[in-house]
């Protein structure tokens, strides 16, 4: 345990482990104030100049405690490049699977790429339908101990299922934007998980830009049949695939 008195001052860090760390009032931590598995109890007139971390216990005085400027600079510019980590983490994963699906599945790609050109509007709406459709099928097959199961590994097959049509549809908009430039692929790809991470990164309009992509994901998907994974019958009673592009 680690209490810092009335008007007492530590001019680097302060951590505790376990225990608590209590800063009285008029108390002042100049660095860092960091509790990992236990309390930190601040009084509001007590002043931290740099971040406060709390990992696995409680912050009883952080409610009333005003963070120094110094203190809110140093969070702002955290959560950005936090922010920003992510963006580009987000955008690496999308292009990494989104390479290894254009040069292994090329044409089940081009299926879904000119699916989701043709057609935008009809893939959002169709997404939507295949969200109801799948948490139904979900469900169903969760009310038996023997589909449980199967309906884990359905999840997580959809799951990548979705990431890759993700893929194909940030492709086909890299395209809109580069088709004069160029026709390689790869570009198109990577522009558009570029320019993905950058409108998710915006307040309202990145939920909007990522519900939209995870929708015509999935809505590419239903009207493939998962770019023609899935066999459909014909009017002879026979069967047929999805016709691939050319």
């Amino acid at each position: 345990n680690v209490v810092v008195h009335d008007g007492a001052r530590i001019h680097g860090d302060a951590s505790v482990f376990g225990g608590t760390l209590t800063l009285e009032h008029g108390a002042s931590v100049d660095g860092d104030v960091s509790c990992l598995g236990g309390t930190l109890s601040r009084d509001p007139s007590s002043h931290i100049g740099g971040d406060v971390t709390v990992k696995g216990g409680e912050d009883e005085g952080s409610e009333g405690a005003a963070p120094s400027p110094h203190e809110q600079a140093r969070g702002l510019v955290s959560r950005a490049v936090s922010s920003m980590m992510n963006g580009v983490r987000l955008a690496a994963v999308h292009f990494v699977i989104g390479t290894v699906l254009l040069a292994l599945t090329g044409r089940r790609m081009d299926v879904l790429r000119g699916e989701i050109a043709a057609r935008p509007m009809r893939s959002i709406a169709l997404g939507v339908l295949g969200i109801l459709g799948g948490i139904v099928v979900f469900i169903a097959l969760c009310v038996t101990v023997i589909g449980v199961p199967i309906a884990l590994v359905a999840a997580v097959v959809a799951g990548f299922a979705i990431l890759g049509a993700m893929c194909a549809v940030l492709s086909v908009v890299g395209e809109g934007l580069l088709r004069h430039r160029t026709e390689n692929p790869y570009v198109h790809l990577g522009v558009g998980c570029a320019l993905f991470v950058a409108l998710a990164a915006i307040p309202w309009i990145g939920h909007i830009v990522i519900v939209a992509t995870i929708l015509a994901g999935i809505g590419v998907l239903v009207a493939t049949r998962c770019a023609g994974l899935l066999k459909r019958r014909n009017g002879n009673g026979g069967t047929s695939s999805y016709p691939s592009a050319a």
